[in-house]
């Protein structure tokens, strides 16, 4: 396995800069996650090891690895609580020898600082079967400095037909119990999953409904039916009072009792929406649009009760070979700066990270070598500025190739 490592550290850092960037030759990094202003935490997609890596954010230097334990092919979904020392791993395993052996794992560590040896798992826990999931896709979670909140989507038998439905586990990330278990319809499955960081509000896509559910109480609080084949984002606040999603156009609901009501909808024919943020305070909703010919981007920032924008932001058309799509937007609590991540092109003429402040516009851009899979931001006003990474591909998603690349970047206010 060949490793380049690359730091580099600026003097001034007006306009946004990179702190380091770390490549690695033979997999691709898919999630990456800021666990506090000192450190990160990226995980792989495919042709393992490494699974996990955990790096010093002042210097980027990687401390320590998590290699994977199974072979075959897989992904993982790691993450931590934000100024917690809690790091948690997700990761879906084929069997090499036998493909109908799939099966999850969750493992759970405690984090000492900058030690450079790896951790061993506070506790694991195994989900299997015959066909246990549906696909790589369907690991996912989130977590705070108490609780772990994983979604898989469980196979219950695969001949004569396939059965399968979706599954929501909240663990006690000190003990591993399971303190909440949630089990959707059968034929219920999802490609993506959200969770309000208090873990009592989880939504999902499934082949053609968009779903809300309280896991706590085990009752569905939103069902919405969409075409098939059509993509819906979906983001919500943390308190879980705000979600935003939608497909041709952005419905924005808003948390009323026990249930959700539509508080507004922005139609929109003419472009595909990629991608939707809402603040931890639920008062800013963030959407991203993108043109038929996937080559120009449309950034819209709107109140949570009201669909007049308060700022637009369209970037110019790019001409190239592959597709552009945006992976994901994510906000500052405050809702003051919003991360856009996508997928460029493979000529280097697209951003593939955005960085938009409130009532500046776009200050900062960067174009990675290839595409990006997955982003993170994080705001530090006691220093007056803004920590954000990305992780992803060397080559375009569309492209045949490995090679992963992880960057961090620093804003400093004005």
């Amino acid at each position: 396995m060949k490793i380049l490592f690359l730091a580099l550290i600026f003097v001034s850092f007006t306009y946004g800069e990179v702190l380091w960037h770390y490549h690695i030759d033979d997999s691709v990094y898919h999630h990456v996650k800021l666990m506090n202003y000192d450190h990160t935490v990226v995980s792989t997609e495919f042709n393992p090891p490494p699974s996990a890596q955990y790096f010093n954010d002042r210097s980027g230097t990687p401390l320590w690895f998590i290699s994977a334990k199974d072979q075959g092919d897989f992904s993982h979904d790691a993450t931590g609580s934000l100024f917690g020392n809690k790091l948690a791993l997700a990761g879906f395993y084929k069997d090499i020898s036998n493909s109908t052996h799939v099966y999850a794992t969750l493992e759970v560590y405690t984090i000492q600082g900058d030690s450079t040896t790896a951790p061993t798992p506070d506790w694991t826990w195994k989900l299997e079967g015959a066909t246990s999931f549906l696909s790589y896709h369907s690991v996912k979670m989130t977590m705070n400095d108490e609780e772990v909140f994983l979604f898989v989507t469980k196979m219950d038998s695969f001949s004569p037909q396939m059965v399968y439905h979706a599954q929501i586990y909240i663990f006690d990330a000190a003990t591993g119990e399971i303190k909440f278990q949630y089990d959707a319809p059968s034929g219920t499955a999802t490609n993506d999953i959200e969770i309000s960081l208090g873990g009592e509000i989880a939504m999902f896509n499934d082949e053609e409904q968009f779903i809300v559910v309280d896991v706590r109480q085990n009752k569905i609080m939103w069902q919405e039916d969409f075409e098939e084949g059509d993509i819906n984002p979906f983001s919500v606040s943390k308190d879980g009072r705000v979600i935003a999603h939608g497909t041709s156009q952005l419905n924005v609901l808003t948390r009323v009792g026990n249930n959700y009501k539509l508080a507004y909808t922005v139609r929109n024919e003419s472009e595909l929406l990629c991608a939707t943020a809402v603040s931890a305070d639920s008062e800013v909703v963030v959407a991203v649009w993108i043109n038929n010919a996937y080559n120009q981007k449309r950034i819209e920032v709107y109140t949570s009760w009201s669909p007049i924008p308060i700022h637009t932001h369209t970037l110019p058309v790019h001409e190239g070979k592959f597709e552009d799509w945006v992976v994901d937007v994510k906000l500052t609590d405050d809702g003051q700066y919003a991360l856009i991540g996508s997928w460029g092109q493979s000529n280097s003429t697209a951003p593939t990270v955005i960085l938009i402040e409130r009532g500046a516009g776009i200050v900062y851009t960067y174009t990675t070598p290839g595409s990006v899979f997955d982003i993170d931001i994080i705001d530090d006003p006691e220093n007056g500025t803004v920590y954000f990474c990305s992780a992803g591909k060397e080559v375009h998603a569309n492209e045949w190739g490995m090679g992963g690349d992880v960057y961090c970047f620093l804003h400093q206010k004005k």
